[in-house]
């Protein structure tokens, strides 16, 4: 790890750390408004994962991160590495506002980890945060690990199989 990345990871810490963030466990049968973080290459599981929630009647909200400026513009929040800080911190004003959106629970899709993905996710005021952490800083409330077989597909998966399950109340 350089020198820039550790002085990024100790200021999103330090952000972290400073944050008054509310959590609540949350399933899909409580959750009211989503918001997804993906990459582009993932678009054709982001699609199925908006899907899946909107059939359920939850509100869906994303933010995507393109390694590079695509032809294709996906959904209409998106950043590259061009709007962020030296260390990767979002400037773009849109991203800011997602990030300080108090999603009922935070869906994070991707397995290979941007930083500027991370800060989002780290910095979220949502209620209850899921993803694959794949590596030293896990700022997820559920962590699935998905490193035996890492496809967004397979995360996708695993997100609604433990978060189908979790905090049911059960029927007498």
């Amino acid at each position: 790890m350089n020198a820039k990345t550790k002085i990024a990871h100790r200021v999103l810490n330090q952000r972290v750390l400073a944050a008054d963030r509310q959590k609540k466990v949350h399933n899909f049968d409580t959750v009211k408004h989503v918001g997804l973080l993906w990459s582009f290459e993932q678009k054709e599981v982001f699609e199925q994962f908006r899907s899946f929630l909107r059939k359920k009647g939850i509100a869906v909200e994303s933010l995507c991160y393109l390694l590079k400026l695509e032809q294709e513009q996906p959904d209409p929040v998106f950043f590259t590495k061009k709007d962020t800080t030296w260390l990767g911190f979002p400037k773009k004003e849109e991203v800011i506002r997602f990030s300080e959106k108090k999603f009922d629970m935070l869906i994070d899709l991707t397995i290979k980890k941007q930083f500027p993905l991370t800060v989002v996710c780290a910095l979220s005021p949502a209620e209850f945060k899921v993803g694959y952490a794949g590596g030293e800083y896990n700022y997820y409330d559920v962590s699935i690990d998905v490193h035996e077989k890492p496809e967004p597909d397979y995360l996708m998966e695993q997100i609604v199989y433990y978060i189908t399950r979790i905090n049911k109340i059960q029927e007498e």
